[in-house]
């Protein structure tokens, strides 16, 4: 039954964009602290006012749901509010903060970002959301627990968007991590930079097929990078750029002649370009997929280095893990 209720409320986002009610906007990431981008008004009872957005990360994407929509059903349902009056505008906020949260014993697959473009931890709505949240859980949930660890990243406005990895295997869902849609980088309390995240994986890397965007992560503390060019699927294997994956644990990659060389723990790897043939330590093996260079880019196969390296490799759904192993 729980599996059933999952896979409902994973679409849930999606079919917010067919019903009045769950009227949503899906947004990029940048956008999600922009408030040029965000904030607008709208008009009731012939008065113009500022609407009220709130960002929240789901399963599928990231989207914007604004005050303004869930005003327009409730009146479709026959509920009047009189905006000016300061109590009516509070109940219509906390009404539309629990509407919203109602999904979220499923976090940390869905997480609120931000509201009218500032993490909602910092805004005056912030107490409103935390007593949403909690109205809808119940016990075992994993934001149940206001002394929790799961609680304190929810709480932290540092963290907004990176849940996922914070408490990783700590969920019983089985939503794969969007790790390529985190969007910690985009966070001004974090100044531009990404949230350095512990994790139980010391050395390894996550990339997405079709996504520059590539979690490193090394002695536990993980960063994101951008790659010159988003990895791609050729006869089967997976390519990547020479630089930004293999080279960010030290070993070292060269490109001269058209071959490039891998050099580890008094090793070599040799693969010269367009050719099934590479050399370990001198020694002639046959690759699935050679190095190509496209667009100007030198790409290597990252299966067949990683694990000669010492990495075990994981693909599923076009996200690769690697996680070092020696």
């Amino acid at each position: 039954m729980r599996k059933i209720v999952v896979l409902f409320l994973s679409a849930l986002l999606m079919l917010y964009a067919s019903t009045p009610v769950l009227a949503v906007q899906e947004i990029t990431p940048d956008k999600a602290f922009d408030k040029e981008a965000l904030m607008r008004k709208f008009t009731y009872n012939g008065k113009e006012y500022d609407d009220l957005v709130l960002v929240i990360q789901g399963t599928e994407g990231i989207y914007a749901s604004y005050l303004s929509e869930f005003l327009e059903w409730r009146l479709e349902s026959g509920v009047v509010y009189d905006l000016d009056d300061e109590e009516e505008r509070d109940l219509l906020i906390k009404e539309f903060f629990s509407r919203k949260t109602t999904g979220f014993w499923m976090y940390p697959s869905v997480e609120i970002i931000s509201i009218n473009g500032e993490p909602w931890q910092i805004t005056e709505y912030a107490e409103h959301i935390k007593e949403a949240v909690h109205n809808n859980l119940n016990p075992g949930d994993l934001l149940y627990d206001k002394n929790g660890e799961a609680w304190k990243y929810f709480c932290n406005p540092k963290y907004n968007g990176v849940a996922s990895i914070l408490l990783k295997g700590k969920t019983s869902l089985s939503f794969p991590v969007l790790w390529e849609d985190r969007i910690s980088m985009y966070n001004p309390l974090n100044g531009g930079k990404p949230v350095k995240i512990e994790t139980d994986v010391k050395d390894g890397a996550v990339l997405k097929l079709g996504s520059p965007k590539v979690t490193i992560t090394k002695n536990g503390i993980s960063k994101v990078n951008t790659l010159s060019v988003a990895p791609l699927a050729l006869g089967g294997r997976t390519l990547v750029p020479i630089r930004g994956v293999i080279d960010e644990f030290g070993y070292d990659l060269g490109f001269k002649k058209n071959i490039v060389t891998v050099t580890y723990d008094g090793h070599k790897i040799e693969l010269p370009v367009n050719s099934k043939k590479a050399y370990i330590d001198g020694k002639e093996v046959i690759l699935d997929q050679p190095v190509i260079i496209k667009n100007g880019r030198t790409l290597i196969p990252l299966r067949f280095i990683a694990e000669n390296i010492g990495f075990d490799v994981a693909y599923k759904d076009g996200t690769i893990n690697l996680i070092k192993t020696k």
